[in-house]
């Protein structure tokens, strides 16, 4: 039996909101996570006269490397490197800030970030890879869109989320319901039901 995380909604919806960006990662700075193809994708717009703003939350190995990728494609005018963030309501509040959560990762166990971000009412844009299960998470046109793995896919998906506004509030409802503490803890509570009935 699989039990999902649950997900904080009152600490969320508690935190203010914050000013935030575009574009919001969170995540570890490792290659698998995308943030590279990220700026690609980045530099792609602004060869087009685009030029949305790219919030990078977390630290990792690949941070340095990304922060000289940044300035080879010239783009530290719109990419910002946060760090790590003390504390959960500071990157809930910049959550609530932003207007899309871009996760560029070609492998995720499970994904929570999305369904944190869909809490705060962010749309995602994922990549489709075998390896990624976030891109379960998302429905296409309702919650976000997932896109090819590639430079070019993920700046037109960038373009469709900044001219097409979705009605998170509705459109996430499913998605928190089943994520929601109390079910995470009933499914918990069978799981272990179900194993000591089995030791019998």
């Amino acid at each position: 039996m699989t039990i999902p995380p649950g997900v904080d909604e009152q600490a969320i919806g508690a935190a203010p909101r914050a000013p935030g960006f575009d574009l919001l990662f969170v995540g570890r700075l490792i290659s698998h996570k995308g943030v590279e193809l990220a700026l690609d994708a980045l530099s792609l717009l602004q060869k087009r006269g685009l030029s949305p703003t790219f919030g990078v939350v977390g630290i990792g190995p690949q941070a340095d490397d990304l922060k000289r990728r940044t300035d080879e494609l010239g783009l530290t005018q719109s990419v910002s490197f946060l760090g790590h963030l003390e504390d959960e309501t500071s990157l809930f509040s910049v959550m609530k800030g932003s207007r899309l959560f871009l996760l560029p990762s070609i492998r995720e166990g499970f994904g929570q970030v999305v369904i944190e971000a869909a809490c705060a009412g962010l749309p995602t844009i994922t990549v489709d890879h075998p390896d990624n299960y976030a891109r379960r998470l998302v429905t296409e046109g309702v919650t976000g869109w997932v896109c090819e793995a590639t430079p070019a896919a993920l700046a037109d998906a960038i373009v469709i989320g900044l001219q097409t506004p979705l009605d998170m509030a509705n459109g996430s409802a499913a998605l928190l319901e089943a994520h929601r503490w109390e079910v995470a803890g009933a499914q918990t509570a069978e799981a272990y039901r179900t194993a000591k009935a089995s030791q019998r």
